[in-house]
């Protein structure tokens, strides 16, 4: 249910909204309108309004409370934004108005405030928009119970299809060994932006959520990590992802633990690596000391180091690059957290 103000039809001053004689100006102005249009209805603000909802609207503002209704949220441009425009800024806040803890005016203004959360809610997981629901969640949802569950609801159903998408190209490696899990498309679900948007997410709520994803995040990352090994990197930094995301103890624990494995072994293999390219290169200095021309051969030998498995994770494309995400991290931290 789209919100549109009535007082937008007489000024952009919206610290001084106008009164009732005013209003019944602007009735009949729009009825005018509407008849000369030759239409059955015309926009206001982008919403289209039919003769009906012309009575409807302009019939609630003869009603004192909700004429006070609209003129508190006229004063508020947070909130007006935020109700109109579906969208809202980093650091923005809603007035402290004491209307807004009145149960009354929270009955009557929930099924816009739902309207408004459920698509910027969605647009922002949709983009990644950290700092907008950081934003709005900073501030007080004024809507019912129940229309807060069916917020909350319509987010769950999206974690629950990024779940659903994990799930199955697990499925497909078990299928087959010789599968490999694309990075390309479950990367824009495991970053760091994606798992610390979850985080701004009420956990009492989506604590079983949130435990269902860490895991299929950790499975992820060791069907990548032991199919894979040229994105290794990737695997070992994103299952990180996954031990912030766990709320339980013992999924935290058994997602660390995996994690530390990861390290171990990607640390015994580069050091098995440098300990080869230690042993060329003295084999080449060894050869050529025995010669008289020494100097000149050593200066002009080529050097021989073994390629490493993980030698190719940082020519990947930006979007998968395992760099990315540890700079993202100092970069989030130090702005919201």
């Amino acid at each position: 249910m789209q919100y549109l103000s009535p007082f937008a039809l007489f000024t952009d001053n919206t610290q001084d909204p106008p009164d009732k004689k005013a209003v019944l100006l602007a009735k009949k102005r729009l009825f005018a309108e509407l008849e000369l249009s030759g239409n059955d209805s015309i926009e206001i603000g982008a919403v289209p309004f039919t003769k009906n909802d012309i009575i409807a609207w302009f019939e609630e503002l003869q009603n004192d409370r909700f004429f006070d209704y609209h003129r508190a949220i006229a004063r508020d441009k947070i909130l007006r934004s935020f109700l109109e425009n579906l969208s809202i800024g980093p650091g923005d806040r809603f007035q402290e108005d004491p209307l807004y803890e009145s149960d009354d005016f929270i009955r009557w203004l929930s099924p816009y405030f739902l309207n408004a959360f459920l698509f910027f809610t969605d647009t922002s997981f949709r983009k990644v928009d950290l700092e907008g629901m950081a934003a709005l969640l900073a501030n007080k949802l004024l809507m019912t119970e129940t229309d807060a569950e069916r917020g909350w609801a319509a987010i769950e159903k999206m974690l629950a299809n990024n779940i659903a998408t994990m799930e199955y190209y697990e499925e497909q490696c078990k299928k087959d060994k010789r599968t490999r899990i694309p990075i390309d498309k479950i990367t824009d679900l495991l970053n760091y932006r994606y798992i610390n948007l979850i985080l701004l997410l009420p956990e009492n709520r989506f604590s079983g959520a949130r435990n269902k994803y860490a895991f299929l995040t950790m499975q992820v990352c060791i069907e990548i990590f032991n199919r894979d090994t040229t994105n290794r990197e990737y695997a070992k930094i994103t299952i990180e992802n996954a031990v912030l995301l766990a709320v339980s103890e013992q999924g935290c624990s058994e997602i660390a633990a995996k994690a530390e494995e990861m390290r171990k072994i990607t640390k015994k293999r580069t050091g098995r690596y440098a300990i080869w390219i230690v042993v060329i290169l003295v084999s080449l200095l060894r050869a050529f000391s025995d010669t008289d021309n020494s100097n000149d051969i050593i200066k002009n030998a080529p050097v021989y180091i073994l390629p490493s498995k993980d030698s190719t994770a940082h020519s990947r494309n930006p979007k998968t690059d395992s760099l990315t995400d540890s700079l993202i991290r100092s970069k989030i931290d130090r702005k919201l957290f």
